[in-house]
């Protein structure tokens, strides 16, 4: 069972993600991603999912006016429209109101084991989004990689796992250096992202089988990159890049052999 199969792992992600964790428990947790591509996925799409919900419904507390307008309705509220005790529940609920939750709850309870049994679990929803916009977020979050992944076997691994093929990386021109994978999504869910500095500045290559390329990933509104691509070994390659001519992606190329197992 793979760690992202574990029942036990979206509880681990949450408590990293809160800072539920020890120094020790996260260090081991962070050593765990760097070996297992879908774990850090997973904790990526956990990272995703709670980003956009923050940029939607931003938490905002109540102004000052609205915090006097509660203080005056308190202060010269009528006690007589108050309700007697006699006629509220403990939590505060007149009973015929408690009885239709009541009633609700077991429905949704029925109905959630029926749903439940009959379509199984279910992967998490996923969404592609324009390889341009993944990107900037990128660069906004710091433009760091998932993992530092310099060996060979465990680089050509991680594609042959998630894309099908073994893939290495042909020495790069001076100026050029690969900071490491990471998995942001974009065509599919295991879509493979390598991060790469040239000349200092940030280039994606996006890697994913080429049934799952999309008509939407080279959508880019943005003037200040372009979005190239390459189709090759049953492979869709992007390279969004601040450079008009690909300086990383044709450096990607299949591997000699497939790697030994990890």
């Amino acid at each position: 069972m793979t760690p992202s199969d574990n029942p036990h792992s979206e509880q681990r992600i949450m408590s990293y993600l809160d800072g539920q964790m020890n120094a020790s428990e996260q260090a081991a947790f962070e050593d765990e991603l760097k070996d297992h591509p879908e774990l850090a996925a997973q904790l990526e799409l956990h990272r995703r999912i709670e980003r956009s919900l923050g940029k939607s419904f931003p938490l905002k507390g109540p102004t000052d006016r609205q915090m006097a307008s509660l203080r005056d309705k308190y202060e010269n509220r009528d006690p007589a429209v108050e309700p007697r005790r006699s006629q509220v529940g403990p939590l505060g609920i007149q009973p015929h109101y408690a009885a239709l939750l009541g009633v609700a709850a077991v429905f949704c309870f029925v109905f959630g084991a029926w749903y439940f049994l009959s379509h199984g679990p279910r992967k998490p929803y996923f969404e592609p989004r324009p390889l341009a916009e993944l990107y900037h977020d990128t660069i906004e979050m710091g433009f760091k990689p998932y993992y530092e992944c310099h060996d060979p076997d465990r680089f050509a691994a991680t594609f042959q796992e998630r894309q099908g093929k073994p893939l290495r990386l042909e020495e790069l021109p001076e100026g050029s250096r690969m900071l490491g994978l990471s998995y942001p999504g974009g065509l599919s869910r295991d879509t493979t992202a390598m991060l790469c500095l040239v000349d200092e500045r940030p280039v994606m290559v996006f890697v994913d089988r080429e049934e799952c390329d999309q008509d939407g990933a080279s959508k880019n509104p943005s003037a200040d990159v372009h979005v190239l691509r390459r189709r090759r070994m049953g492979l869709v390659f992007y390279e969004v890049t601040p450079f008009s001519e690909p300086r990383v992606l044709d450096h990607l190329v299949a591997a000699d052999r497939p790697p030994a197992g990890r």
